[in-house]
C-alpha cells in the first residue's frame, strides 16, 4: 500500500510578506481613544510575528506572552 503524506498548509497569508500566516494580531480601540471604535487586524508570518513581538517587548518590556492553549 502506498502512503501519501500531505504537508499541512496555511490557509491565510501574511498581510506584510505574503508568506503563510502563523499568527494574528488584533488591536481594538474603544471610546476615548484617537481611533474610536476601530480595529486593526493582521495575519503575520513567523518572521514578521517575531519582529512585531520583539518591537513591542523592546518598548514595553512588561508585556509578556501567556499560554493560550493547554498543553
Amino acid at each position: 500500500m502506498k502512503r501519501i503524506h500531505v504537508a499541512e498548509q496555511s490557509e491565510t497569508a501574511c498581510d506584510v510578506t505574503g508568506q503563510p500566516a502563523v499568527a494574528t494580531i488584533t488591536m481594538e480601540f474603544g471610546y476615548g481613544s484617537n481611533h474610536d471604535m476601530s480595529r486593526l487586524q493582521a495575519d503575520l508570518s513567523a518572521a514578521t510575528a517575531d519582529e512585531v513581538l520583539a518591537l513591542l517587548q523592546k518598548h514595553y518590556p512588561q508585556l509578556r506572552l501567556t499560554p493560550c492553549c493547554p498543553r
